[in-house]
């Protein structure tokens, strides 16, 4: 199977290259994301000797959100979209004192454990004598978890020839209302950008409102392997 499929040209006849960049955020609780984490990390660490931390949470849920959505995953190619069928991921994450950036080739079958496995090898790449060279080109679609540096809203920049970016921002504590009763809750704000001219808002809304329900959809039962 070819790992591309172009949209017709009748439908890109009036795109022209250069981004007009949309934005969008919603708000997720991640409270019950927060407690799974919690629950498997010192467990994980000690069967696997790797850090788990809740990036590779966020990343399956984009993943998923992008298998119901697979407009997300195109690229702009010599005057046409290209639908990929496989999803590389773009990822920049705080590493303390830089943002650390990668791509996750053929992120759409890794598992949570997998997605953690990659992010260890990525750190010790670029720890290592041999730094990483960014290979933005390769991706998809781009991931910026920026919540290590305070930020609760941001305007991730899209990498062309993606379409989109989404961020995952710091997670805050809130009283939120819940069945008439206020709750202190784990709260996060997932922004999104997206090149207006070929992706419109409804499709975008609706990808960002799945990522929002992936997320939340975490609970101590779910399996990581």
């Amino acid at each position: 199977m070819q790992d591309e499929r172009p949209i017709s040209e009748a439908n890109m006849s009036q795109v022209e290259p250069g981004v007009q960049q949309g934005w969008m955020a919603v708000e997720a609780d991640v409270s019950n994301l927060v407690r799974l984490h919690e629950k498997l990390k010192e467990g994980f660490w000690q069967s696997e000797s790797v850090q788990l931390t809740l990036v590779p949470f966020f990343l399956k849920a984009v993943v998923n959100s992008i298998k119901e959505f697979p407009m997300m995953n195109a690229l702009w190619a010599s005057h046409n979209i290209m639908i990929k069928h496989e999803v590389h991921l773009s990822l920049t994450v705080n590493s303390g004192d830089s943002f650390l950036t990668s791509i996750i080739k053929h992120a759409d079958s890794k598992s949570i454990a997998g997605f953690a496995f990659e992010l260890e090898a990525i750190a010790k790449k670029a720890t290592g004598a041999n730094p990483l060279r960014s290979n933005k080109p390769d991706g998809t679609f781009t991931v910026k978890v920026s919540g290590a540096t305070g930020s609760v809203i941001s305007y991730p920049m899209i990498q062309q020839p993606q379409l989109a970016s989404l961020s995952f921002e710091s997670i805050m504590q809130k009283p939120v209302m819940i069945n008439d009763m206020l709750a202190n809750r784990a709260m996060i704000n997932l922004c999104l950008s997206y090149d207006q001219r070929i992706l419109d808002e409804t499709i975008c809304s609706k990808f960002l409102k799945c990522i929002k329900a992936n997320v939340e959809e975490y609970d101590l039962e779910t399996l990581i392997y």
